[in-house]
């Protein structure tokens, strides 16, 4: 049998792609970013609400277990100078022991937590019986007579971006579900 020589490539050869099939790549990866883009904003916006919604329900459960482990009264409240409680919720919260109970935190009173759970676009708002300063704890883990919801918003979205917390006189905080939410942002 009689073969033919066969051109071997030369190891200087240049291997890569075309200009079609780099066009054709550059395309379906705009088309893909174009369609995920959106989706990872939404869920970036629900994982703000998440988050800050969760932050706030675990400041409630500590103070409210605070109040009860250590029997004395469990101030939360939000504040500008880590002394007074100013009622705007979307600043700093605190959570303190109100040992002479008269809502502030004294020298001779302990602070247990400080946290800021809210970006600028974020709200968070008290709505309920009793003072819409802070939430107090007895050293028996009731609120006394305050019951309400903190609402939460995303000062973009308002009505897409939602959520509450309902706090009961007994010190319960539970999330409301969406069936249940109340129209707007609690005054926000």
């Amino acid at each position: 049998m009689l073969r033919l020589p066969t051109k071997k490539p030369s190891p200087c050869a240049h291997k890569g792609i075309s200009l079609l099939d780099l066009l054709i790549a550059t395309s379906i990866f705009l088309i893909l970013t174009s369609i995920a883009v959106p989706s990872f904003s939404h869920l970036a916006k629900k994982n703000r609400k998440d988050n800050t919604v969760y932050a706030m329900l675990r400041i409630l459960n500590f103070a409210r277990q605070h109040a009860v482990d250590y029997s004395t009264d469990v101030l939360v409240c939000p504040t500008s100078n880590e002394q007074d409680c100013s009622g705007n919720w979307s600043e700093t919260i605190m959570v303190f022991l109100d040992i002479n109970n008269n809502k502030k935190l004294d020298e001779d009173e302990r602070l247990l937590q400080k946290q800021t759970i809210i970006t600028e676009r974020q709200a968070l708002n008290w709505k309920g019986a009793g003072s819409p300063k802070y939430i107090s704890y007895n050293p028996a883990g009731f609120t006394g007579n305050q019951n309400g919801r903190i609402y939460y918003c995303d000062r973009l979205d308002i009505e897409k971006y939602r959520a509450q917390l309902v706090v009961y006189r007994t010190g319960r905080v539970r999330i409301a579900s969406q069936k249940e939410l109340r129209e707007g942002c609690g005054g926000v």
